[in-house]
């Protein structure tokens, strides 16, 4: 008598690619989800540096450091240099302790946009 059916070495074989299949599945995932979070980062970013150099164009910010509500989120940032004819430079942070650097903006201040 023929039995039919999958034997055991194929069940394990089938079982073993599923499971690669998923593990690549969730890492493609979390790669997506990664790149979401930087690409939302850096949007902050960008109203962040356009709010504070229309600022600083019209209003004239001195060198300091602060936070600023955006779109419901924070950024913090610092302004070096903005006292000088050439400008400075603004650098926006993800946190308060200006650790984590959003990234860099060259300044003119008093210059009219």
């Amino acid at each position: 008598m023929k039995q039919t059916g999958f034997t055991l070495l194929e069940v394990l074989v089938a079982l073993a690619i599923v499971a690669f299949m998923a593990v690549g599945v969730s890492q493609v995932i979390g790669q997506r989800l990664d790149i979401a979070g930087v690409a939302q980062s850096r949007e902050l970013a960008q109203l962040c540096a356009r709010e504070l150099t229309a600022r600083a164009q019209v209003e004239g910010l001195a060198t300091g450091q602060g936070e600023l509500n955006q779109g419901g989120e924070r950024c913090y940032w610092r302004l070096e240099g903005a006292s000088g004819l050439l400008g400075g430079r603004l650098t926006l942070y993800a946190d308060a302790a200006l650790s984590r650097s959003l990234g860099d903006w060259p300044i003119q201040a008093g210059v009219q946009p």
